[in-house]
């Protein structure tokens, strides 16, 4: 069985739990965009994917 955790404020998945209990966590920016993939193993927690833009704000 597979279980979802959402953000109580944003509503945004922030992880998510397969059948052996090891979790994916999800990292987003302040607007929502997701930076961030972490997977919890039997060794501990590794990035598995990482995304930045070079976008600048004014």
């Amino acid at each position: 069985m597979k279980s979802y955790v959402y953000d109580g404020e944003t509503f945004w998945l922030t992880a998510e739990l397969d059948d052996n209990n090891y979790a994916t966590f999800y990292e987003y920016d302040q607007e929502g965009g997701l930076i961030r993939i972490k997977k919890e193993t039997a060794r501990g927690i590794v990035t598995i994917q990482e995304t930045r833009s070079g976008i600048i704000k004014e």
